[in-house]
């Protein structure tokens, strides 16, 4: 099941005041099982796109809830303000929805049709596997649990990009201890998701190099927290078996990662250049899934993993920084 949910610049609200308790409701009233993820998007109208996946013989028992919560979160609001509508009509549509030219109505709940997105889940031919499907709808899930409770704990402030960034980063160090990375290759996948941001944002290679310069500038302002992650790394990544819990974000991310690992060496799930691991990909996906669903502007999420890859370089030596770009 599908829903968007058009509230224009406050969607934090609508994580908070609805899906939250929406998902509590569906984890107590529900028999499941289920599985609840969110996107925030932009195309036709500031809103949150809403994915349920469980029994069918209780789809309208989710539905009813939600179209309940949504209405009585719609007439709580003060009247809309005047200021031009946030939208972004060049942005690829997911849903059906997202190509209509006109933006749909503001503070409107959407019953919308599923369609697998590589927006959201990433690129073929990953996307016409059905386990794989599968995995990464439980891998944004236990995402979406890490951001709703932020969003709890945010009140009526939002969640402020600092601690969104916190979420990210604990989530980081976690989901790449589960998927049993090596140090080097933690810090290699991290390069690859920051590196992938500068090149989509920047207008041009001189841009993305100024970008980069400018997160090693931040790190290196942030000095006291990198070593304070190296802390972190070397307690996380050089244990022989990490902690995990399976039911939670990180053993949702290892679960995928383990089948991902089936498709390295195979030419037809080499779809990024830039890469150097088939896993690589898919996995951005779902920590660029986090990212949004915290609301984390892109230069916020990649300083994120630059930290991240500082910090590994003072544990790992200078060989394995100067390979990724600190």
């Amino acid at each position: 099941m599908t829903a968007s949910i058009y509230c224009d610049r406050s969607l934090d609200a609508v994580l908070r005041e609805v899906i939250y308790s929406h998902s509590a409701y569906v984890a107590e009233c529900c028999t499941g099982p289920w599985m609840l993820w969110f996107v925030r998007y932009s195309r036709g109208g500031d809103h949150v796109k809403l994915r349920l996946h469980g029994p069918p013989a209780e789809a309208e028992q989710i539905r009813d809830d939600l179209s309940r919560r949504v209405g009585e979160f719609f007439a709580s609001l003060p009247p809309a303000g005047v200021e031009p509508r946030v939208s972004r009509p060049g942005a690829p549509p997911i849903d059906a929805d997202d190509e209509s030219e006109a933006d749909h109505p503001d503070r409107s709940l959407r019953w919308t049709q599923y369609r697998r997105s590589h927006v959201s889940l990433g690129p073929r031919p990953f996307l016409d596997d059905d386990r794989y499907a599968e995995l990464m709808a439980a891998a944004l899930s236990g995402a979406a649990g890490l951001s709703l409770s932020a969003a709890r704990a945010a009140g009526a402030d939002g969640i402020a990009a600092a601690a969104g960034q916190r979420v990210l980063l604990k989530a980081l160090v976690a989901g790449l201890a589960a998927a049993g990375f090596a140090p080097e290759h933690c810090a290699r996948y991290l390069a690859y998701h920051r590196d992938w941001l500068l090149r989509f944002f920047a207008e041009d290679c001189q841009k993305e190099d100024e970008a980069r310069a400018g997160l090693g500038r931040q790190a290196a302002t942030n000095a006291a927290t990198v070593r304070q992650l190296a802390g972190v790394v070397a307690a996380e990544w050089m244990e022989a078996a990490p902690a995990v819990d399976a039911a939670g974000f990180a053993g949702a991310a290892a679960r995928l990662v383990e089948y991902l690992a089936g498709f390295r060496g195979n030419p037809a799930y080499d779809v990024d250049p830039f890469a150097g691991d088939e896993v690589f990909p898919p996995l951005f996906k779902v920590f660029h899934g986090l990212a949004n669903q915290l609301g984390l502007a892109p230069a916020n999420e990649a300083l994120v993993h630059h930290l991240l890859i500082s910090a590994t370089g003072l544990v790992a030596g200078e060989q394995l920084a100067a390979a990724v770009g600190v």
